[in-house]
C-alpha cells in the first residue's frame, strides 16, 4: 500500500510540475472579466458595421465610390470577425484554468462559483455575459451574421464589377464610333481636295492651248498688216 502511495504521489508531483505557472483566482478573475468586456464592446460594434451595409445596399453612388465603400467594409468586416475568434479562444483557454486551480486547491469549487456570480456591467449599467454558454451562443451567432455580410458583398462586388464592364464596353464603343466618323470625314475632305485639285489641272490643260492658238491668229493678223500695199 506504501509502495503505491508512493507512485501515486510521484505520478502526481509529476503531473503538478507538467502544469504551467497559472494565475491566482482573482488574477484570473480579471482576465476573465476582461475578455468579457471586450466582447461585449466588439458586439456593440456590430451596430454601425450593419448600418453602413444597409447604406451601401441601397446607395445610388456609381459603382466606384461604391467599390470603395465595399472594400472598406470588407476590411471591418473581416476584423470584426477576426477580433471574435481571437476573444472566443482567449476565453476558451481562460475558462479551463479554474479546473485547474480547483485540482491544485488553489480554490474550491464553491468560492469559484460564487466569484463569478458577481454581476458585471458596462458605463452604461447593462449586463455583460459572463457565462461561457452564452458567450459561445453569441459568438457563434455574430460570426454567423458577419458570414452573411461577406455572402452580400460578394455578390454585389460581382454587381458592381458587371456594371465596370458595361461602362468600359460603351465607352469603347463610343471611341470607336468617334473614330469611324472621323475617317469618314477625312475621307470626304480628301475626295473633296483631289477632286478640286483635278479639276483646276484639267482647266489649265484646256486653256493652254487656247491661248497659243489666239497667240498664233494675233501674230497672223500682224503679219499680213505688213504685207498690205
Amino acid at each position: 500500500m506504501n509502495a503505491c502511495d508512493s507512485e501515486f504521489r510521484r505520478k502526481y508531483k509529476r503531473l503538478l510540475q507538467a502544469i504551467p505557472t497559472l494565475p491566482t483566482p482573482t488574477q484570473l478573475y480579471k482576465k476573465i472579466v476582461h475578455a468579457c468586456r471586450q466582447l461585449h464592446g466588439t458586439t456593440q460594434d456590430m451596430t454601425p458595421l450593419v448600418d453602413r451595409l444597409k447604406n451601401l445596399r441601397s446607395s445610388r453612388e456609381g459603382w466606384k465610390e461604391c467599390l470603395t465603400a465595399l472594400q472598406i467594409l470588407e476590411s471591418l468586416r473581416d476584423k470584426q470577425a477576426l477580433v471574435f475568434k481571437l476573444i472566443r479562444n482567449e476565453l476558451r483557454t481562460l475558462f479551463a484554468v479554474p479546473s485547474l486551480l480547483i485540482a491544485t486547491e488553489k480554490i474550491s469549487e464553491s468560492n469559484w462559483r460564487a466569484i463569478m456570480s458577481q454581476p458585471q456591467y458596462d458605463e452604461y449599467d447593462n449586463p455583460i455575459l459572463m457565462k461561457q454558454s452564452a458567450i459561445e451562443t453569441v459568438i457563434a451567432d455574430q460570426l454567423k451574421i458577419l458570414d452573411e455580410q461577406q455572402s452580400f458583398l460578394n455578390d454585389f462586388r460581382r454587381t458592381l464589377q458587371e456594371e465596370e464592364r458595361t461602362e468600359s464596353q460603351n465607352f469603347q464603343t463610343a471611341i470607336l464610333s468617334s473614330l469611324d466618323e472621323i475617317q469618314k470625314k477625312m475621307e470626304q475632305s480628301l475626295e473633296k481636295t483631289a477632286k478640286e485639285s483635278m479639276d483646276d489641272s484639267i482647266a489649265a490643260l484646256w486653256s493652254q492651248p487656247r491661248k497659243r492658238l489666239q497667240r498664233c491668229y494675233k501674230e497672223s493678223f500682224i503679219g499680213m498688216q505688213y504685207r498690205l500695199p
